[in-house]
């Protein structure tokens, strides 16, 4: 007299979009040095720290995200949106899917299999990691992978930049963002 019951699990995503959007605002937070120029602030130094002129301290650096390029590890639902949003600010996007066996060009951004996410780093003004912690995604980007680019900023969810840590530790170039991914 045993019950029949099926489960069914699903993924709903229904945080894509916040956590979408929190990836862009951090992107931007860091692309523009919002958190040094608060740290700068809270210390009392109102310097200007724009555009470059006599007398005022150099700017800090800041990127300009047109005409820039944009990588988003993982097509899903979260790098869909993100993807989207980094293409409005004029930025050549590229991608990468699991289930991509070739380049595919999409709305947004330009989409390719995972192997091809070594010779995609070079290219990338920053990254955008959109995928779930697993065993093949946990050592996705180590020593190797971020001494090869050139990425004035990285963004890690914590569980994979954790991982990463180790690598990060010689490539003082990389500035590194943490943020959570569903």
């Amino acid at each position: 007299m045993g019950l029949d019951r099926t489960l069914f699990v699903c993924n709903l995503h229904h945080n894509a979009p916040m956590t979408a959007e929190l990836a862009v605002a951090l992107g931007l937070a860091a692309c523009k040095q919002v958190f040094e120029a608060d740290r700068l602030l809270r210390s009392n130094d109102w310097s200007a720290r724009g555009i470059p002129c006599d007398g005022v301290p150099e700017p800090l650096p800041m990127l300009l995200l047109q005409g820039k390029t944009a990588l988003v590890v993982g097509y899903g639902e979260v790098g869909q949106r993100v993807a989207r949003i980094m293409s409005a600010f004029g930025m050549q996007v590229l991608a990468t899917r699991a289930s991509a066996s070739r380049v595919e060009l999409d709305k947004h951004a330009t989409v390719h299999p995972p192997a091809d996410l070594v010779s995609l780093l070079p290219v990338a003004n920053i990254v955008f990691l959109c995928v779930p912690l697993t065993s093949g995604t946990s050592r996705m980007l180590g020593r190797r992978e971020l001494e090869m680019s050139l990425l004035p900023t990285l963004l890690l969810p914590p569980d994979i930049g954790a991982q990463a840590a180790q690598g990060l530790r010689a490539c003082e170039r990389v500035q590194v963002v943490l943020c959570c991914w569903g």
